[in-house]
Formats: structure tokens, sequence, C-alpha cells
């Protein structure tokens, strides 16, 4: 059997004991990954910021040896393999999946170093403002040994990504990094060739792979592809369907209240919502300080925003969180799989413990669980009724 497609059935087939995981990125980036691996020296270091595809990281490590075979089916469980990859694992540099984190660390470990630092990234990722950031960083320090490859599978969470391979280009050659697009990156040759002359000029390097989000599942292609399986149907968790019902009510009723997501709307059972009430729904894509401050110019002209994403996110948008309730006016803030996660969740990457305490520091908090699913709705109403700014805490159990 082909050595890609031994890897991807072992993807497969991994999630497939799981119960659960991210395969569309897992499967996009294979071909990356194994060609990263093949091409490193020894010094040389590789990051993955996204952490989606901690999957194929996890097999590809096994390949070269680096990771026990034997924990690949720990993946998901109590003390296995977490949903998100952290430097516990073997092989794992940094921890990963709280997303644009990637090229920074890629410089920490960089500056000053005989080594080339690798680090893959993802399309929808590169909304994240802090990769942009590291970008210019990059460029002014100047650090030459730095090469990004960019997963372009074309999809983040709630649908398609705002930056093209071509855009991508662009914006990093624009400000002095050698660029190429590899139009199938989901060939290992082409993405190999492409690694091979990256060591013949000084970087850095920002490499775009055109590739296909779930390559290989029967629902490849798709923002469909990006957790679990085609065939399988993932029960909405009940607090968020009371969640998504209560805001489409709240909506109709009230034409001044604006929901504005941040690329979790699907999980949230909101998305649709964007069809119902087009001029109403705002998703920003993974861009959590850019999502808080539009909210924030929204209510100064009159409207009720709803800003709603997972609660270690909020975390990012803290400092526009303060900026927006100095100014005395209302959003409510929602922040959804708070609390512990269960060793099947993501993992730490996405686990939230302390969103009460520093929200609550600047506005009145409410935390719901399942259980009190029924009460949501007139929370929401009351919330939005008091003209200033509330926590909304969904806990996940």
């Amino acid at each position: 059997m082909d050595r890609i497609q031994r890897l991807r059935e072992k993807i497969i087939d991994i999630v497939k004991k799981a119960g659960r995981g991210h395969l569309g990125t897992s499967l996009s980036s294979l071909e990356a990954l194994v060609a990263v691996r093949d091409i490193m020296r020894p010094g040389d270091l590789f990051l993955s910021s996204k952490g989606h595809d901690a999957v194929a990281q996890y097999v590809v490590l096994s390949e070269a040896g680096i990771l026990d075979e034997s924990q690949l089916y720990t993946f998901r469980t109590e003390d296995g393999l977490p949903g998100h990859p952290t430097i516990e694992v073997p092989g794992i540099e940094a921890n990963t999946g709280s997303l644009g984190m990637g090229l920074s660390k890629a410089l920490g470990f960089a500056l000053g170093q005989d080594r080339t630092v690798y680090v893959l990234l993802g399309d929808g990722e590169m909304m994240e403002g802090q990769n942009w950031e590291a970008v210019l960083a990059i460029a002014k320090v100047p650090v030459n040994n730095i090469v990004a490859l960019i997963d372009c599978n074309h999809f983040s969470q709630d649908g398609p990504a705002a930056l093209t391979p071509r855009n991508l280009d662009r914006l990093f050659s624009s400000v002095g990094w050698n660029t190429t697009i590899i139009n199938n990156g989901n060939n290992y040759g082409a993405i190999r060739s492409a690694l091979d002359g990256t060591q013949s000029l000084d970087g850095p390097w920002a490499i775009m792979l055109n590739t296909t989000k779930g390559k290989g599942l029967e629902n490849e292609g798709t923002a469909e592809s990006h957790f679990g399986f085609p065939d399988v149907v993932y029960p909405a968790h009940p607090l968020y369907s009371a969640f998504g019902d209560s805001v489409d009510r709240v909506m109709e009723l009230d034409k001044d209240v604006v929901l504005v997501g941040a690329d979790t709307l699907r999980d949230l059972q909101c998305y649709d919502l964007r069809i119902k009430y087009p001029s109403r729904v705002f998703d920003f894509g993974i861009a959590e300080q850019n999502a808080v401050s539009f909210a924030s110019a929204r209510a100064l002209m009159g409207q009720k925003p709803i800003v709603a994403t997972y609660a270690c996110f909020l975390r990012r948008a803290f400092e526009q969180i303060y900026n927006q309730v100095t100014e005395g006016t209302q959003v409510v803030y929602v922040g959804s799989m708070a609390g512990p996660l269960s060793p099947s969740g993501p993992g730490i990457s996405h686990q939230s413990l302390d969103d009460l305490d520093y929200m609550s520091a600047l506005m009145p908090a409410l935390q719901f669980r399942a259980q009190d699913k029924e009460e949501i709705g007139g929370a929401l109403n009351s919330m939005l009724a008091s003209g200033s700014p509330y926590y909304l805490r969904l806990i996940h159990e």
C-alpha cells in the first residue's frame, strides 16, 4: 500500500475508534507533515500551530519512531493522547490548538539558532491577528531560518476561509518573505521539491499548499469534513440547542439585536440564523478581537450585540471587552465550552476554568449547565432588557 494512503487509513481508524476528532485538517495536511519530517536535519524543529491536525501529527511521529505506536489508540482517552497536542507528547515542541501562536513561537525557537524551524498553519487560522504580528516581526528582525507551510484547505469551522492561497502569497511577499504556491498541496513530491528549494535560498519562506479538506472522505472538500465522519450524527449539546433557539426568538422580537460570532456559531446552533437574519448575523472567523470591537461600535450605534464564542477564546479579546465596558454600552457576551472538559474532548487548549473570574470583574455573570436549558431564554431576555453588559457562561458537561 502507498505510504501516504496507509497513514491516511490509520488516521481514520484512530478517530473512528475514539468516536470523535478532527479529520478534515489531519487529512488535508498529511503530505506536508510527512514531507517536513523527511527533510528535517538533526536539530531542526517542527511546530504545528493549528492543532486540529493532532491525529496526523501523532501518526507521523509514530512512523518516525518518536512516538510509541501503542499510544495512538489512546487518542482522546483518560491519560491518553490529547485532542490537541501538548508538550507532554514526545515530538511535540509547544502547546498548540489555541490558534495564531505558532509563528510567534517559531520566531522564539529560530532566533540566534543554527537550525531550520518549520511551522504548519491553516488558512482559516490566518484570520487570527497574531499571525500577522509575527509575519512582520520575522521580516523585521530579520530571521532567515523559518519555513512556514500554510494548509489552504479553504475552510475554517463555520465555513469558507477568508484568504485564498493567492491572497496569502501576496501578503507574505509584500513584507519580504520568499513565497511559493503549490497547486496540489496533497502531492508529496511537489511539497518535498519546494522544501528542498528553501535550503538553497535564505528565508523566511511561506509555502501555500492548495489542499483538499478531509482528503479521502466521502465529504472531502467541504466544511462538514471538519469534525467526525460523514455517516455519523453528532448530537448538539442540549444547552447550545436551547441557546440557539433563544437567540432566534430574541432576534425575531427585537430588531436591534445582532449576533456576532468568531467561527463557533455551528457549535452554538446559531449558524443558520445568518440566513434568516442576513444583515444582523456576523461571523468574523478566527478573529475574536475584531469581533468584540465591531460589537462595541454597534452598541454605540444603539444596537444590542450578542458576542458568542468558546469561553477560552474570549480571553484573547479581554482588553477589547474592557474597552467596551468603559464606554458604558451594552454587549452580552456568551462563553461556551466553559469549565472542565472530559478526556474525550479537545484538550486544554479549549478548556476554560478562569473565565468567570475575569468576566465577572467587569459585569454581572450568569452560568448555566445542561439541566438549566429551559432557563436560557428568560435569562437572555433579562440581560438584553437591562441595558448593561452581561456574561452568559455555558458550562460544557
